[in-house]
C-alpha cells in the first residue's frame, strides 16, 4: 500500500523519535538536501504492498511529491502574473498549465533506493536549473509553433479561429514566463495577442439581414423563413461555414452559412409571442466558434422587426333548433372570442378580403318522439364545419350528437343542446381546427 502525501507528514514525525532503519536512512537523505533541487520521497508498506514493479511504483510517487512542491511554485507565480496581465484563463487553460509539470520532469534522479525488513524507500531529485531550463527550450518551440499557427489566421474563417486556438494552447503552460514574440516587426505578449487577433476577427464578421422586417399572421402560420448574409466587413467576402443564432422570445434556432454566405431559419409559429411588434435577434455563434460556454453570452450583431398582422377570417355560422332557425345565437359568440382572444384575428364581411372563412351549419333532432317515461325531453345536436383558406383548401370536421335535455319541450331541450355544442366548440373543436389551419400553412 502506497501512503499518501498527506500522511507521510505524520510518519516522518513518528519515526524520527525511534532509532530504526527506516529514520536512519531519511534523517540521512535530509542532511543531503540543496535549495537547487527539489526532493521527493517515497515509502511503501510490505505488508499490503500488491506485487507489482517496486520500483516503478516508488519511483512514480516521489515524483508525485516533486510535482506538487512545483505546482505550488508555478500556482504562486502564474496568479501574480495573471493579476499583472489582467489574462482570462478558463478551466481548460489550466488543466493544460498544471500538465506541463508532468511533462518536463524526465530530469528526475534516483538518489537512493531500500529494500527494509518492513518497507521499501525511495529518495529522489530533480534539479531547478534542468527543468527551468527544459520549460525554457520548450517555451521557444512552442512560440514558434503558435507564431506559425498565427500566421495562417489572417481572414476570419473557422479555420482561421481554429489556428488562433491552437496557438493559445501551445503557449498557456509557459503563460507566467511572460511570453513575448516579434510579430510583424514588434515585439509583442504573445497570449494578449492571441486574444485580440481573436476579437478583431468576430469583430469582422457582420450580418446582413435579407429582409429587415417580417410580416406574419400567428394564426395558422408556420414557416417563413428568415434569411441572413454573413461577410467580412474589411474586404465584402462572403463567409462560409460561419454558425448563426437566431433567437426569439428566448428560443434559440442556429443554422451555418453556405457558400454564397447564407443562413436561413424557419420562423414557426410556437416561436412567435402574443405582442404585436416583436424582433428576431442574430448573433455570430460565438461560443461554438470558440467551444467556449458563456464566455461571451449572446451578443446581438443585427435584428429584424417581426410585426404580427391579423389573419382575416370571414364566418358565416347557420343554427338551427329542429330545422327551424334558431332565434339565438350560441356558436357565433365563442368562435369569435376564441380567435379575437388568443389570435388577434380579424373577422371580414367579405368572404373576398378573408384569409380563412368558417362555414358551420349546426341542426337539433328529437330523441323519441316524446318524453320519455322520466318526463324529459332529449334533442341531438349535430354541427359540420367548412374550412376554406384563400388558395382554395377545403376541410370539413363534423360535430355530432351532443345531448339536450329539459323538461318543458323539445324546443327548450334543443337549446340546450346547442349550448352545449357551443362549450364543446370552445374547449375541443376550435383547438382542433387551428392545429388544421397551422399544419396547412395558412
Amino acid at each position: 500500500m502506497i501512503i499518501r502525501q498527506s500522511k507521510i507528514l505524520a510518519l516522518f514525525i513518528f519515526i524520527s523519535c525511534a532509532s530504526n532503519p527506516l529514520s536512519e536512512n531519511i534523517n540521512s537523505w535530509n542532511t543531503q538536501k540543496d535549495d537547487n533541487f527539489w526532493y521527493g520521497t517515497a515509502i511503501i508498506s510490505k505488508e499490503n504492498f500488491d506485487g507489482q514493479n517496486i520500483h516503478k511504483q516508488a519511483t512514480s510517487q516521489a515524483i508525485s511529491d516533486i510535482a506538487s512542491q512545483i505546482k505550488i511554485s508555478i500556482k504562486s507565480d502564474f496568479e501574480i502574473v495573471v493579476k499583472e496581465k489582467n489574462y482570462e484563463i478558463d478551466e481548460s487553460s489550466l488543466y493544460i498549465l498544471n500538465t506541463r509539470v508532468d511533462n518536463n520532469i524526465e530530469d528526475i534522479e534516483i538518489l537512493d533506493f531500500k529494500n527494509l525488513e518492513d518497507s521499501y524507500i525511495l529518495f529522489a531529485r530533480l534539479s531547478k536549473d534542468k527543468f527551468y531550463n527544459s520549460l525554457k527550450r520548450k517555451s521557444k518551440i512552442a512560440i514558434d509553433i503558435a507564431k506559425n499557427y498565427i500566421n495562417d489566421s489572417k481572414e476570419p474563417s473557422l479555420l482561421s479561429f481554429q489556428n488562433l486556438l491552437n496557438a493559445e494552447k501551445e503557449i498557456i503552460p509557459y503563460l507566467d514566463y511572460l511570453i513575448k514574440a516579434n510579430i510583424n516587426g514588434e515585439d509583442v505578449n504573445l497570449y494578449s495577442f492571441i486574444q485580440n487577433s481573436i476579437n478583431d476577427l468576430l469583430n469582422r464578421i457582420k450580418i446582413k439581414p435579407n429582409q429587415s422586417k417580417v410580416f406574419v399572421k400567428k394564426l395558422g402560420y408556420n414557416n417563413e423563413l428568415v434569411t441572413v448574409t454573413v461577410y467580412d466587413a474589411n474586404t465584402n467576402k462572403l463567409l462560409s461555414n460561419i454558425p448563426v443564432v437566431f433567437s426569439i422570445n428566448e428560443k434559440n434556432e442556429k443554422c451555418i452559412s453556405n457558400q454564397d454566405g447564407e443562413c436561413s431559419f424557419n420562423l414557426q409559429s410556437q416561436y412567435i409571442s402574443d405582442q404585436k411588434n416583436q424582433n428576431i435577434a442574430i448573433a455570430i455563434d460565438r461560443e461554438s466558434i470558440l467551444n467556449r460556454s458563456n464566455k461571451y453570452g449572446f451578443v446581438v450583431d443585427s435584428q429584424i422587426e417581426l410585426e404580427i398582422v391579423p389573419t382575416k377570417i370571414f364566418l358565416d355560422v347557420e343554427e338551427y333548433n329542429l330545422d327551424s332557425k334558431s332565434n339565438q345565437s350560441y356558436i357565433a359568440p365563442k368562435i369569435k372570442e376564441f380567435f379575437i382572444k388568443k389570435y388577434s384575428v380579424e373577422f371580414v364581411d367579405k368572404i373576398s378580403n378573408s384569409d380563412l372563412s368558417i362555414k358551420i351549419v349546426a341542426n337539433t333532432r328529437k330523441i323519441g318522439s316524446t318524453k320519455n317515461e322520466y318526463g324529459i325531453y332529449q334533442t341531438y345536436s349535430d354541427a359540420n364545419i367548412y374550412l376554406e383558406t384563400n388558395d382554395g383548401k377545403i376541410t370539413e370536421i363534423s360535430v355530432n350528437d351532443i345531448k339536450g335535455a329539459d323538461f318543458s319541450s323539445f324546443n327548450q331541450a334543443g337549446n340546450k343542446s346547442l349550448e352545449k355544442l357551443s362549450k364543446i366548440f370552445l374547449k375541443k373543436t376550435l383547438p382542433a381546427i387551428v392545429d388544421i389551419l397551422i399544419k396547412s400553412n395558412l
